[in-house]
Formats: structure tokens, sequence, C-alpha cells
């Protein structure tokens, strides 16, 4: 039989929801901490309820 490898950069990450709001919150406290506006935050998505 023969052994495969698998190359760690084209498995694909799984995405944990909890985890990314956790980081968005510290991100919009830091930029409420230095006076900076929280539209600006690179890869926050702020969403509307319906």
């Amino acid at each position: 039989m023969k052994k495969v490898k698998t190359d760690t950069a084209s498995t694909k990450k799984q995405y944990n929801p909890i985890k990314k709001m956790i980081e968005d919150k510290i991100a919009i406290n830091k930029a409420l901490e230095n006076g900076e506006n929280i539209f600006t935050i690179k890869g926050i998505k702020f969403v509307k309820p319906l």
C-alpha cells in the first residue's frame, strides 16, 4: 500500500463563527480605545437586522 502525503496548505481550515465573533469584538474595542472609526476596520461586516 502506498503512503499518501497530505499537503496542509491545500486542506481547508474549519470556520468557527464564535472565534470570529470574539476576534471582531476585540478589534472593535481596540478601535474605540484609539478613537478610530469602527467602519474602517478590515474584515468585519456589520449586518442590519431584518
